[in-house]
């Protein structure tokens, strides 16, 4: 089953985006497929679930169109091959908050001495108590360039753009194919406004008719989020959980799925959903690491299926990599149901899950 799914999404994707490139136009009508089998809530049917682990490109930051354009495209074709719910990585609705950027972004994409500014900081730096010479001549860029002394307000101030656009891109596509879509994270400003307002890694959630059905905050922050982009954590008893054709689901955001105060706010859902924005090498200790996320977060309650979404690619000297994965908990542990090809590059497949 897994297979063919996967077969008739590629076919379908392939038709979508091969007749948007020669045509400029959609090749389907706006009306929502009509073959998905509808449940009323707390009934219990399969739900399929389209995984898009989504592949980050430069041109985002400076075209909101191809953004869109692409995101919409994933969600129509996900939509038309028979998917309730499409799910969308941590961190990618980050990029488009540097669109109108233009001379930050040609000094950091121009000389490798430029690029090269943020690379060390993230890799090795991120957990330094002191900033290093490398931050503070990013810091210089930002104030040179984009008339901002920090990183933190930079993304602040574009956070309401971003909003606005995510609710165009995502809740517009959710409400035009009739599917539920977990659109990933941004950079979301909470609480009073101005600078005393507070910065979060933010997930959302569009249900059918377009609107927001369910937001969430990132608990447990890396050094990175923390102390460079200066991001406020969130409480964890705060989270709620979604609806999907009757199936109760929650989710974290990348780190939080290690720690297990989250068994008691999600352990008694029909699916966990991790999204992932792994800025390192997905190597054997990643591997071994990710063990304690999403497979351990279901020994540990029960909960009986669960799904692993990365950001993949490659923006101003970073890089982001990681499989892409649906597991099943059963009385024979943890096994995978589908995953993605590679670790790198862009993948959407689709699993169908039953009732447990």
């Amino acid at each position: 089953m897994c297979g063919r799914a996967r077969a008739l999404f590629v076919a379908v994707l392939t038709v979508a985006v091969t007749t948007l490139w020669v045509t400029g136009e959609p090749h389907a009508s706006d009306e929502p497929p009509d073959d998905r089998e509808r449940t009323e809530y707390g009934q219990r049917e399969e739900l399929r679930v389209a995984v898009a682990q989504f592949e980050v490109r430069e041109r985002y930051a400076h075209s909101l169109e191809a953004f869109r354009g692409d995101v919409q495209e994933v969600v129509r074709a996900a939509a038309e091959a028979g998917a309730h719910l499409v799910v969308f990585p941590e961190y990618l609705n980050v990029f488009p908050a540097l669109y109108g950027q233009d001379e930050l972004l040609a000094a950091l994409e121009g000389p490798e001495q430029d690029r090269s500014r943020l690379e060390p900081r993230v890799r090795a730096a991120a957990g330094a108590q002191e900033p290093r010479d490398d931050y503070h001549k990013f810091t210089e860029l930002l104030q040179e360039h984009a008339g901002v002394l920090t990183p933190r307000e930079l993304f602040y101030a574009a956070a309401p753009e971003v909003s606005r656009l995510m609710d165009e891109t995502y809740g517009e596509a959710a409400a035009r194919f009739d599917i539920t879509v977990v659109a990933g994270s941004y950079f979301a400003q909470d609480g009073a406004s101005g600078e005393s307002g507070r910065l979060r890694n933010r997930a959302v959630v569009y249900g059918p008719e377009g609107n927001r059905i369910h937001e969430q905050d990132k608990a447990y922050l890396t050094p990175f989020e923390e102390n460079l982009l200066g991001l406020e954590s969130a409480d964890p008893a705060e989270a709620d959980t979604f609806q999907v054709e009757g199936w109760s689901i929650g989710l974290t955001i990348c780190r939080d799925t290690y720690f297990e105060v989250w068994d008691d706010v999600l352990g008694d859902q029909d699916v966990w959903i991790d999204l992932r924005g792994e800025g390192t090498e997905y190597d054997q200790s990643v591997k071994e690491r990710l063990e304690r996320a999403i497979p351990e977060r279901l020994r540990s309650t029960g909960v009986p299926y669960g799904v692993t979404v990365f950001l993949t690619g490659e923006f101003l000297g970073l890089y982001w990599e990681g499989r892409s994965n649906v597991v099943e908990h059963s009385d024979l542990g943890i096994e995978a149901i589908e995953e993605a090809d590679s670790s790198a590059g862009e993948d959407v497949f689709i699993t169908e899950l039953t009732p447990r």
